[in-house]
């Protein structure tokens, strides 16, 4: 069945989106601002409370990200190998070391 079509908005623009798109982008945006904001208080804490400079806090922050992105592009490619047997890894399922009941899927 073939859904209904959206129209037009009110400059005349063809609509794209529909309510799902919408909450899953909203959801995103939440998400991402959190983060900003959290990084916000973290630079706070290390200036104000710890008393380091700001461009130490900077620093700080810069690197963390940097080891962010490489151990990112690292997962990815360990998740993406095939295991023995020409299977692909299920998120959470590499045997960390974190309690069974906060995994999605049991050790493979």
């Amino acid at each position: 069945m073939a859904k209904r079509p959206l129209g037009r908005d009110a400059q005349g623009i063809q609509k794209q989106m529909r309510l799902p798109n919408y909450l899953g982008d909203g959801a995103t945006s939440l998400a991402l601002n959190s983060l900003s904001g959290l990084t916000g208080v973290i630079v706070y804490f290390y200036t104000d409370k710890v008393g380091i400079a700001a461009a130490a806090a900077g620093t700080i922050m810069f690197i963390a990200k940097i080891v962010d992105a490489l151990t990112d592009l690292g997962m990815g490619w360990i998740m993406d190998t095939p295991v023995a047997g020409g299977a692909v890894r299920a998120p959470g399922s590499c045997g960390w070391p974190c309690p069974r009941s906060l995994r999605s899927s049991p050790c493979s």
